[in-house]
């Protein structure tokens, strides 16, 4: 009889090692998750008045002083990278372009856009770094 409580016991210990181990795992599992959600970007351009995230195909724009961030869509375009996003059905992008003197950021507001969807005027440039 002793020895029977002995093997309750020791499938008690047995059982519980097993329920520490899986919410060790789920630990692990979900902080890794939030890792990955906290967004850590692979690249980012400072531009002034704003900064620029990419990260695969997503994108982050910050507008620097007026406290808005927009999450968008990440491509490269040619030789431009262009982060885009729609809001209220109109369509708005910043284009990273080469300068003259280095990396200029324009900030493209497709309101007034004519039948084809092309934009009259980029409507600010930014220089980045």
């Amino acid at each position: 009889m002793g020895s029977a409580s002995f093997q309750i016991a020791q499938g008690d210990e047995t059982m519980s090692q097993r329920i520490s181990a899986l919410i060790v795992l789920v630990v692990i599992v979900a902080l890794a998750g939030c890792a990955t959600l906290s967004g850590e970007w692979e690249k980012r351009w400072r531009c002034d008045g704003l900064t620029l995230y990419k990260k695969g195909h997503e994108g982050k724009v910050v507008f620097d002083g007026i406290d808005i961030e927009i999450s968008t869509r990440y491509y490269v375009s040619g030789l431009d990278q262009r982060w885009s996003w729609s809001e209220f059905g109109t369509n708005y992008a910043v284009v990273l372009s080469q300068g003259r003197i280095g990396l200029v950021a324009y900030y493209y507001d497709f309101t007034f856009a004519n039948e084809d969807g092309i934009a009259e005027s980029r409507s600010t440039f930014y220089d980045c770094r």
